[in-house]
């Protein structure tokens, strides 16, 4: 279990990077000391629990390398960061990498943008999207994201979800919940 650990998001960039490349490289005479623990853990990491950093993007884009190096991992907590819009592209390519997530907490950040001047649909497009094409993750946690928007919306018949939502956001998600590829059983979104 990698957790309780606070780092930016060029330090946790940085370090992803630096994980997946010692944990794939094989190593040499003069390094296996220090990357085969590496590689060996990674390839039993099950639960990652990065929440309340200031990662961003360029984590994000890192992280898809690492995963590819975590077979089993099943839990990836990323909440209360400051993931935007641009992160869900990277997320979606982290999503691919590895077969075996089963949970992912996107709580607490601002995938639709931070403000309504800058709220956009696109991120959670992206995420949805990569939903629609098949993924592993069985519940993914949005909640508290802004999910844009100045209207509540009534979802999946007489259940009406709390909050103030981006149609389009809302839209994106229930449209990957009509895939029958689609693996999820639990979204939230309050």
């Amino acid at each position: 279990r990698l957790s309780r650990i606070w780092m930016s998001d060029a330090t946790g960039a940085a370090v992803a990077s630096a994980l997946a490349v010692t944990a794939s490289e094989s190593p040499s005479p003069s390094r296996r000391l220090s990357s085969g623990g590496v590689k060996n853990n990674m390839a039993k990491l099950v639960d990652i629990d990065l929440s309340a950093n200031a990662l961003g993007p360029e984590f994000c884009e890192a992280l898809a390398k690492l995963l590819v190096v975590a077979p089993v991992l099943r839990v990836l907590n990323l909440a209360q960061n400051q993931l935007t819009p641009a992160c869900c592209t990277p997320l979606v390519k982290a999503l691919y990498a590895t077969m075996s997530l089963h949970t992912l907490d996107l709580s607490s950040n601002s995938l639709c943008g931070t403000n309504l001047a800058d709220s956009s649909a696109d991120g959670i497009g992206d995420l949805a999207a990569g939903l629609k094409s098949g993924t592993s993750l069985t519940e993914l946690d949005l909640s508290n994201n802004a999910l844009c928007g100045l209207r509540a919306v009534r979802i999946f018949g007489e259940r009406v979800t709390r909050g103030t939502y981006n149609l389009a956001a809302v839209e994106h998600l229930l449209g990957a919940f009509d895939d029958d590829r689609m693996r999820l059983k639990t979204l939230r979104l309050d």
